[in-house]
């Protein structure tokens, strides 16, 4: 007999054949394996600590006073009410148009940016972003509460916390 995570429920008391049958459905998570590791801890847990976010009506001009400030390279775009996503801007999409100051002055990030980028919702376990993460090739993915932003996670924030709860459950 032996003890596992199902479906989101700590169940005890598997046969073999149990056991056997949720492995290959992909429902059994083992104590102590990564995907048991990511699915203990939430994205809200690990959001990563500086995001600045944006106004999809503020032109390029003013958005590169912001970068100037900010050492990020994504920026989640909200719309005019400050709360909902619209979409992400990536440094890198913008970087031509900011070199050319007259275009980049009547240029507004709502037309640069990615909309309905991909995202996570709040609520979902590190396991779950980490499907996303390898679905899209992304490197940073905002986080949402339905439509309203409530933050970033990346790869690098993602590690960082498997790290962590590793070295606690080994010592």
């Amino acid at each position: 007999m032996t003890a596992a995570v199902a479906r989101g429920r700590w169940i005890s008391g598997l046969q073999a054949s149990d056991s056997r049958e949720l492995a290959e459905q992909g429902d059994l998570l083992r104590p102590g394996t990564d995907r048991r590791i990511l699915a203990d801890v939430s994205v809200r847990e690990s959001l990563d600590a500086e995001v600045t976010t944006v106004r999809e009506d503020l032109s390029l001009t003013a958005f590169a006073r912001v970068v100037k400030d900010s050492r990020r390279n994504h920026f989640p775009v909200l719309a005019p009410d400050g709360e909902t996503l619209v979409g992400m801007l990536d440094l890198a999409t913008v970087r031509q148009v900011l070199l050319d100051p007259e275009v980049a002055r009547v240029t507004l990030v709502g037309t640069m940016m990615t909309r309905e980028p991909d995202r996570v919702q709040a609520p979902s376990s590190l396991a779950q972003a980490m499907e996303v993460f390898e679905e899209t090739g992304a490197w940073v993915l905002p986080v949402v509460e339905g439509t309203r932003f409530v933050g970033l996670i990346s790869r690098s924030t993602l590690f960082d916390v498997y790290r962590h709860e590793l070295s606690v459950q080994m010592s």
